[in-house]
């Protein structure tokens, strides 16, 4: 048998591989590192505790000329990276993700190209009791994603970021309303069916001098739109936009689809509209969260097998008093949902409703990554 033979002059001894353990305890404020990984240092593994339920955003900017890096975020139980555990979400640079997390210990792991140098940043930001879900990435357009409701992000602009851009998506047909609130100066918004400010795009302007709040109105067909919020004369300033879409035949029951990660839906119940119907598909067995957020009143949510609110449909309650915030979790087998968002005693309120689905053949990544 042939046997190939290596000349000693070309044997290099081999480094050990070992990923780079960043313990950062309980995390009570914002936190931003820049790192690096390389053929040596094959991934960098950030722990952290929530003692809360919190939403987070974490993002993940490839710096300068590297090449772009991959992160995965999931549960890690006693501070181990079990690669076994399907990862919550996952990142490729640059991106970021907003995540409702509920109290424990969370790993998100970083991993670069074999045998190349990769430097990155990475931003993990707590928005305890914001109210708001917002996609908090620092460059492009954030997307607010299908709007059956009433929507609100805060955010600001001034000299070195003059506009920010977003895009949403209305299911169907309907009267659409946009106000800008909480103005320190002069900050305008408009309406547009492209994403850039030029005269074919605009739809409708909204642009009162002074720090007067803004606001536009219009009906719609159902279709992308795109909002831009801008500095006037580099004025700068916080500002609170607010959408509302009120959609034709909206009293039927509203499919979310497919759930395969984590879906937002934000609306109201009152006394003329006691109960919201949604329905969802599990493609598979997995563990199924919910959550009911953002309540100025009483209103409960139910998990169920069928659209009504008898006793043998339903799944799972949560009816906590007053306005505290509801959460739902069990294993689900694959197949159709629905949920029930009703309100108490004819109580008045917005709600976001946030669905989480973490699938059991891991169906949540479309692609393979090692994490």
């Amino acid at each position: 048998m042939f046997a190939p033979s290596y000349s000693p002059m070309f044997m290099v001894p081999l480094r050990p591989v070992y990923p780079q353990y960043f313990d950062l305890g309980i995390l009570t404020s914002d936190f931003s590192q820049t790192e690096g990984v390389n053929f040596q240092n094959t991934s960098d593994v950030y722990f952290f505790e929530l003692s809360d339920f919190t939403p987070v955003t974490i993002s993940l900017l490839a710096l300068g000329s590297s090449p772009n890096v991959v992160g995965g975020i999931r549960p890690a139980p006693n501070k181990a990276n079990d690669p076994s555990i399907p990862p919550i979400e996952i990142l490729i640079s640059p991106e970021s993700v907003n995540l409702d997390l509920e109290p424990g210990t969370y790993a998100v792991n970083i991993t670069g190209p074999q045998n190349d140098l990769a430097t990155y940043r990475i931003d993990i930001n707590l928005n305890a009791d914001s109210g708001d879900d917002d996609d908090h990435s620092d460059e492009g357009i954030r997307d607010l994603g299908v709007l059956r409701g009433r929507e609100r992000v805060s955010d600001s602009v001034d000299s070195d970021n003059s506009v920010d851009f977003y895009s949403f998506t209305l299911p169907s047909n309907g009267e659409f309303e946009l106000s800008l609130r909480g103005l320190d100066a002069d900050v305008d918004v408009a309406l547009l069916d492209s994403p850039d400010l030029e005269d074919d795009s605009i739809i409708a302007v909204s642009n009162r001098s002074g720090s007067r709040n803004e606001r536009i109105q219009r009906d719609l067909d159902g279709g992308e739109y795109y909002i831009a919020v801008y500095s006037y004369d580099n004025a700068s300033s916080d500002y609170t936009l607010i959408l509302n879409a009120d959609i034709e035949n909206d009293d039927e029951i509203r499919d979310l689809g497919v759930l395969r990660g984590r879906e937002r839906v934000s609306d109201s119940v009152d006394s003329d509209n006691l109960l919201d119907f949604y329905s969802f598909t599990l493609p598979s067995n997995g563990e199924f969260k919910l959550s009911l957020r953002g309540l100025d009143a009483d209103v409960d949510v139910a998990l169920l097998d069928s659209p009504d609110l008898e006793d043998d449909s339903i799944i799972a309650v949560s009816n906590r008093s007053g306005s505290r915030n509801e959460r739902i979790q069990r294993d689900l087998d694959g197949g159709e949902y629905y949920i029930a968002v009703y309100s108490y005693d004819n109580a008045s309120s917005d709600y976001t409703l946030i669905l989480n689905a973490i699938l059991g053949n891991n169906e949540n990544s479309v692609f393979s990554v090692a994490f």
